[in-house]
């Protein structure tokens, strides 16, 4: 998956979910990001492999729901 569109879904993860996604700062390989306040390292490469993006998508999607309740 390309790093581009894991941001561009992370965003929208986090727009339907009202909270804030942003960037805080460069990694030696990756980047951090907070969604809300759980740190996300996102790699700094132009293809993310398929499992990692999927595996940080789910994360992502498990913290909100239990953000939510």
């Amino acid at each position: 998956m390309k790093r581009r569109e894991l941001l561009k879904q992370l965003v929208l993860l986090a727009r339907e979910s009202g909270v804030t996604f942003q960037f805080a700062r460069h990694g030696g390989e990756h980047d951090l990001y907070y969604l809300h306040e759980r740190a996300v390292w996102i790699p700094r490469h132009a293809e993310t492999n398929e499992l990692t993006a999927r595996g940080e998508l789910k994360k992502c999607t498990a913290y909100l729901k239990e953000l939510n309740q």
